[in-house]
């Protein structure tokens, strides 16, 4: 509803408002760099793999903020925490080797579900081909942040360095378009095809880096996912 304000500034001032818009340009651009320290994302240096590792360090420090060693001594030795631990079978190995390790849990992603059970219903080649590409997928809808390729490659390794290659292809050939698209989309499409093909050089070595996310997700889709994470998790 419609309120009155007292805070606003007077436009017969023309100094007041010059400076009250410089002191809230100052504000948002720290308020900014505020968030990007505490929140920025780096794929190897800060990703979800290295803010794990925080959180457990966070959970097992002390008082005055290191970590107590009882608590580290019953986890295991310690995870170096180099930068190449954010690389997640690196992590994983190392895990595996400093740590008092009781068992492992494999817990599928939604996409990996929902081609399991198409498969399930129709086996056979073309449902196999359908569900390795972003076009044919059944459960993929591009996020606006997704790079550009063309086929998903973590369930594919026998074939992830020729699937690469085509992702490597599409990616710069979006990048291509992209520069023509400039002016309308702002360089989405450049930027989109530039990390593609980033994230699409790994794979020519047969290791895979991205796995694409789900933008939405339906009512139906929410249920059988909560219903198939409840009781498929598995040694």
């Amino acid at each position: 509803r419609p309120a009155a304000r007292a805070d606003m500034l007077s436009a017969t001032d023309p100094a007041a408002v010059a400076g009250e818009l410089a002191a809230a340009g100052a504000a948002a651009a720290a308020h900014g760099a505020g968030l990007r320290a505490a929140r920025r994302y780096a794929l190897v240096g800060r990703n979800c793999v290295s803010e794990l590792f925080a959180s457990i360090d966070a959970g097992l420090a002390g008082a005055d903020g290191a970590v107590a060693a009882s608590p580290q001594a019953a986890l295991g030795d310690a995870v170096d925490g180099e930068w190449w631990d954010g690389i997640p079978f690196v992590s994983a190995a190392n895990v595996d080797g400093a740590w008092h390790v009781l068992g492992h849990q494999t817990w599928p992603s939604f996409r990996q579900q929902r081609r399991a059970a198409r498969l399930a219903r129709a086996p056979g080649a073309v449902a196999w081909l359908a569900e390795t590409t972003t076009v044919g997928a059944a459960s993929y809808r591009a996020g606006a942040d997704d790079s550009t390729f063309l086929f998903f490659t973590d369930d594919a390794v026998a074939t992830r360095p020729l699937f690469g290659a085509a992702n490597l292809v599409v990616a710069l050939a979006d990048s291509a378009l992209g520069l023509a698209t400039w002016p309308a989309d702002g360089g989405r499409r450049l930027r989109a095809g530039a990390r593609g093909a980033l994230y699409s050089l790994p794979e020519l070595a047969f290791l895979n880096i991205r796995k694409g996310t789900t933008a939405w997700l339906g009512a139906d889709e929410i249920s059988a996912a909560a219903w198939s994470r409840s009781t498929s998790s598995a040694p």
